[in-house]
């Protein structure tokens, strides 16, 4: 089941720049400092906004998806990340309902799995289903 926002992700193409302009110009408060992704070719950085957050990218290989993203449509938000319960259930249940995945199985970032379904079954929004074990 759906249980809220987790987060909202922004491509870019100069992370510091856009960090700059959150912590210093609009005041919000870094939630996690900037991390490399190797396995997505990106590096990110988490911004806290109340109980959800930014996810700002930046793609460090022109062939990454969010590189590709940029490419195609330019800076700005590439998805929306959906706080779950249940990633298997929400996987099944949506696949029942039409929905299709970017891949079979999550993705396992620590204590977070993560899943996207493909914009072309979503009326064109990348969505995320993200579980956090607590």
């Amino acid at each position: 089941m759906i249980i809220g926002i987790d987060h909202v992700g922004i491509a870019v193409k100069n992370l510091e720049k856009t960090l700059s302009l959150h912590r210093d110009v609009l005041g919000l408060e870094v939630k996690r400092d900037i991390m490399n992704i190797e396995d997505q070719k990106m590096r990110n950085v988490l911004i806290k906004v109340g109980d959800s957050s930014f996810e700002i990218m930046e793609p460090t290989d022109p062939a990454s998806a969010v590189a590709k993203y940029i490419e195609a449509k330019g800076e700005g938000v590439q998805h929306i990340s959906l706080k779950v319960d249940n990633i298997e259930e929400t996987i099944a249940r949506f696949k029942e309902k039409g929905i299709i995945f970017t891949s079979e199985k999550p993705l396992q970032y620590g204590n977070v799995k993560v899943i996207f379904a493909h914009p072309k079954s979503t009326g064109g929004i990348l969505f995320e289903f993200c579980e956090r074990a607590e």
